[in-house]
């Protein structure tokens, strides 16, 4: 029996072992910090992989320089997609990223890896990095109703999720379309109502309201559309979101 217990124990102590890893935190803006600690067994590599993030445009993220802190030293990695870093078996580190603000979102995917006699014990994390702020649409089909156009329905924040909340919005009909008409608009959302004038700066009257919800955009039918000029089939505003 004695022997056996033994046993077990030397095979235990072959195996590589993860007691502890963390991260500590899930949804950043892109040069937020954050850290990873963890305590193991073996040889230990932390992986990180970055993925572009759905309704993101390109075939895949850009490249990132990473800025990585441990025990009193600073050192920068650039992160072409993937990279390893070699760890001790018990630490801690903290990692931002050095970007402009016009860099992609992304998910990061970092897997702490322990190696011991050919094999492996891994625990993975996700990580969000978002925008601190970013620019897009909302916009319905335009419909008559007496003498206004009415456009209006329920706009889901799936482009950006829930951690993005309205910062300003703007009237951008007409802009860079000559054909359409400069008007003026009138939004409701979120129990606010305001006029917006093409041209004039943004207004924050919506600022920190949900970006999902019910939106109805309204404006007067011009003379010019009166008299035979075509009407919009759309109306739409700009809206800046920003990362809570």
């Amino acid at each position: 029996m004695k022997v056996a217990y033994l046993l077990l124990l030397g095979l235990a102590a072959c195996h590589p072992r993860i007691y502890f890893y963390d991260v500590s935190a899930r949804d950043l803006g892109l040069t937020d910090s954050y850290s990873v600690s963890w305590s193991a067994s073996g040889s230990i590599y932390l992986t990180v992989h970055d993925t572009t993030m759905p309704y993101t445009t390109g075939p895949g993220v850009p490249p990132v320089v990473l800025l990585v802190s441990r025990d009193g030293r600073s050192d920068t990695v650039l992160l072409r997609g993937a990279d390893t870093l070699r760890l001790p078996e018990e630490g801690s580190l903290s990692i931002r990223n050095l970007v402009d603000v016009d860099s992609t979102p992304r998910f990061r995917y970092m897997k702490l890896v322990a190696h011991k006699y050919h094999k492996d014990s891994t625990r993975e994390t996700q990580i969000a990095f978002f925008r601190a702020e970013a620019v897009g649409p909302v916009a319905f089909r335009a419909l008559p109703s007496g003498d206004s156009l009415v456009a209006e329905g329920n706009y889901s924040a799936q482009r950006w999720g829930a951690l993005y909340r309205i910062l300003a919005v703007s009237n951008d009909m007409g802009s860079g379309d000559t054909a359409v008409l400069a008007r003026d608009v009138v939004v409701s959302h979120a129990g606010i109502s305001v006029i917006l004038h093409p041209g004039d700066a943004p207004s924050f009257v919506f600022r920190d309201t949900p970006i999902d919800g019910w939106w109805s955009i309204r404006s007067q039918i011009m003379a010019e559309e009166k008299l035979g000029k075509k009407e919009p089939s759309i109306l739409h505003i700009r809206i800046i979101v920003k990362h809570l």
